[in-house]
């Protein structure tokens, strides 16, 4: 039998039969009949080897008959393409909600295992180089490293920064400077991030190192740094489905009903390190006591975490172990922030059923367990899976 007119033959039937399902309830009898008449003759002719010669026939007195008998659908080319894109809509939200789902670190608590967003300024660096324009799309495509520059056209003094401005949607946006009394535009700006319970982060004001009254003489920047952006990842929410999570994975999970994070709706990552019923302490030599016993390297999730040398003080973005209040002080040279739970080495908290405990790698540099506690287990989304963007890291603390 030759396949194109029989495949032709079975992709007209197939269509019909779906056109008869979705009308089937608004069809007269007579239409109805006509069509599951056609149809079925359509198929018997299909199924029988030995008329394979009509089958042309029987497609086109297939398609004579829909056509005279459907209802016809006003844009049929607008409605097919429509149907196409809720399908694909539909099957992208499934696998999000129970399958996989991208997420963008934002904070440096879990550097250096994943990287949130960095800046550096550039402006009093006169050997800095800032890429030309191939080099720049290059930099962010790869690296996901974006410039910022602005020159002064005059002597004067900054006297306002506007708002981020969109000038087409998703495209382009601007923030406008005025300095000596002259309007100067900086394209597509940084972003403010908005934290929920604290102050924005404005890069161009923070980065930038930007103050109300600065002055700038003509030529010099008034802007000058660069931005790397934190990374990319997918969340597996299958495997939890199967499993409890395990002690070393690096989880996502819901800060909603955590006290002492502020706002809700917020997704913190971090790595697991404490199950319920269990007893809790750090010790002085920066290392975690899961009921009396230590964590150290040879710990599976922390290899790295506990890979550090004991002689070198605890740093930011580096693998430090983890650190109790005292050590951090120590670290410090001068009080900072109080990780409440653990004040010293003699502090033991006991995780409640079905809750677990979660730190960031960052111990340094990072808000977690240590402050606020444990949290219910039902919190986690799922398990980090894997970084996808960018594919080169650019590291730019010194």
């Amino acid at each position: 039998m030759a396949c194109r007119p029989y495949r032709q033959g079975r992709d007209m039937a197939g269509q019909v039969s779906k056109l008869l399902r979705h009308q089937r309830d608004i069809l007269t009898s007579e239409n109805l009949n006509s069509i599951e008449a056609a149809l079925h003759e359509t198929r018997a002719v299909l199924d029988d080897p030995k008329r394979e010669a009509d089958i042309p026939q029987a497609i086109l007195h297939l398609e004579q008959v829909a056509n005279n008998n459907f209802r016809h659908y006003p844009n049929p080319i607008a409605r097919e393409n429509f149907e196409v894109f809720l399908v694909a809509i539909a099957v992208a939200l499934s696998v999000r909600t129970f399958f996989i789902q991208p997420f963008k670190i934002p904070t440096g608590s879990m550097q250096p295992t994943l990287w949130g967003n960095e800046e550096l300024n550039l402006r009093n660096n006169p050997e800095a180089i800032v890429p030309g324009f191939l080099g720049k799309i290059a930099d962010f495509a790869l690296k996901g490293t974006s410039y910022y520059e602005l020159v002064a056209k005059k002597d004067g003094t900054l006297e306002a920064v506007s708002d981020v401005k969109t000038v087409i949607p998703f495209l382009l946006k601007k923030r406008d400077f005025l300095i000596g009394g002259v309007k100067h535009t900086l394209w597509n700006p940084p972003p403010v991030l908005k934290n929920a319970g604290r102050p924005p982060t404005d890069y161009l004001i923070q980065a930038g190192d930007l103050h109300q009254g600065d002055f700038f003489k003509a030529g010099e920047h008034v802007v000058k740094f660069k931005i790397v952006r934190g990374d990319f990842l997918f969340v597996d929410r299958l495997t939890y489905n199967f499993r409890p999570p395990r002690r070393g994975e690096i989880i996502v999970f819901k800060t909603e009903g955590i006290r002492g994070i502020p706002g809700e709706g917020q997704f913190y990552i971090k790595r697991l390190v404490a199950l319920g019923d269990e007893k809790v302490s750090i010790g002085n030599d920066r290392h975690l006591y899961i009921n009396g016993t230590q964590l150290d390297k040879s710990t599976p999730g922390f290899e790295k975490v506990y890979g550090f040398n004991p002689d070198v003080p605890p740093r930011e973005s580096r693998y430090s172990g983890h650190v109790n209040n005292v050590t951090y002080n120590i670290a410090r040279g001068a009080f900072g922030p109080n990780h409440i739970v653990f004040m010293n080495e003699n502090a033991v908290f006991e995780v409640r059923p079905d809750h677990v405990m979660a730190m960031g790698d960052n111990t340094m540099n990072s808000s977690d367990s240590r402050s606020w506690g444990d949290f219910p287990k039902s919190n986690i989304v799922g398990k980090f899976a894997f970084a996808f963007w960018p594919f080169l890291r650019e590291d730019v603390q010194d």
